[in-house]
């Protein structure tokens, strides 16, 4: 019977895992991971403030009810110290374990703040259900909240901190928000949403460089002299692929874990998808890439070998104030942007020098086109 070793319980882990399932009904599938094995979705942390919701109301089955579920395994609070890949054995802080294939979602990590001076426990960054629990607790009426980080993670935190009634000010290091989305037009008409309708407070251009005391709050000391007061700080300034325990066990990582077009490692026998992996070149960090390589996976697994093809896949932003989609450009070629449209219903068309469309950005009702002009796009791996 083959066995089948996931690392990780996260989305990717849980949506591969139920697509082996379907694939290979026999096969034993174990998963091994760190925390209670829960099994909840990562997106919806941005948006559980304002729907006053409790990390255990996220929680949609327990590890025992996916056991049960998928028929599997599931090893919780049990960290993988390595993979030996030569004896196809995982090596626990509780044991050993053989496998026949290997699949790594081990997910991503929070990119630390460097600063000079920083006050470790009014610092909070939120990248799991424990993470969001703890700074639930630290909340309360009227507490000030400065979230550092302008992009997507950053904006949708702060709108929804906003939306729940706290006091939020954005710090961010570029000249408008969302700057690796869209250009700075369609940005701004969020900007000003947030802060017309959400009473946000926006330091763009700026880049913290310390967080000191000051009685039972904080000061944000900015590199221009500004300084900004907050009980509380958010820090929202990036995710970074999780390859600790890929770089330990030999196994090929660059930005992400190193996989070809059918997500295998440099081990035939071992696999990576998610936020821990760079497929063919591309490490995205959302879900609809997850569902592409779980199934590609799965099929590979049953005995038929299945590459990832991933066409244009859109990112829309969680700000009900003012809908924001895109759709990143995935080429070195240089674009002209075609902006049409009257505030707030903006398009930004990103064409290439033969009237190509390569990518765009939406806000408002626009964002209702994104479905039609994702197809117009060429695959960004077929």
């Amino acid at each position: 019977m083959t066995n089948i070793s996931i690392i990780g319980s996260g989305l990717a882990g849980y949506l591969v895992a139920t697509e082996v399932r379907k694939k290979l009904p026999k096969a034993n599938i174990t998963m091994f991971t760190a925390t209670d094995g829960a099994y909840y979705s990562k997106p919806m942390l941005s948006t559980a403030l304002a729907q006053d919701k409790e990390s255990s109301d996220l929680v949609m089955f327990s590890a025992a009810a996916m056991e049960k579920r998928l028929d599997m395994k599931v090893m919780a609070h049990t960290k993988v110290k390595k993979i030996d890949s030569k004896a196809s054995t995982i090596i626990t802080e509780k044991g050993s374990s053989g496998y026949d294939s290997c699949i790594l979602a081990t997910g991503s990590d929070v990119i630390s703040l460097r600063l000079k001076q920083k006050i470790d426990d009014k610092v909070f960054t939120v990248n799991s259900l424990d993470d969001y629990a703890l700074f639930r607790e630290n909340l309360s009426t009227g507490t000030r909240i400065a979230v550092i980080g302008s992009g997507l993670v950053g904006v949708e935190f702060a709108h929804d901190l906003a939306g729940a009634g706290y006091s939020v000010s954005i710090v961010g290091d570029a000249a408008y928000p969302l700057n690796l989305l869209v250009p700075a037009e369609i940005a701004q008409v969020l900007q000003r949403a947030m802060e017309k309708e959400l009473k946000v407070k926006w330091h763009l251009n700026e880049s913290v460089v310390a967080i000191e005391p000051n009685k039972d709050s904080v000061v944000l000391e900015c590199a221009s002299g500004t300084k900004i007061n907050a009980d509380i700080v958010l820090s929202a300034i990036g995710i970074k692929a999780n390859i600790d325990l890929a770089k330990a066990s030999g196994i090929r990582t660059e930005q992400g874990i190193v996989v070809d077009d059918m997500c295998r490692t440099n081990y035939s026998n071992i696999y990576a998808l998610g936020d821990c992996a760079e497929v063919a070149g591309l490490n995205l960090h959302y879900v609809p890439p997850i569902r592409k390589c779980a199934t590609a996976i799965a099929e590979t697994l049953a005995g038929s070998p299945t590459t990832v093809k991933y066409p244009a896949m859109p990112v829309s932003v969680k700000s009900p104030v003012c809908p924001i989609a895109a759709c990143i450009p995935r080429t070195k070629e240089k674009l002209t942007c075609e902006l049409t449209g009257v505030v707030p219903d903006l398009v930004a068309r990103f064409v290439d020098d033969n009237g190509s469309l390569r990518g765009f950005g939406l806000s408002g009702s626009a964002t209702k086109q994104k479905i039609e002009l994702s197809q117009q796009i060429e695959s960004w791996l077929s």
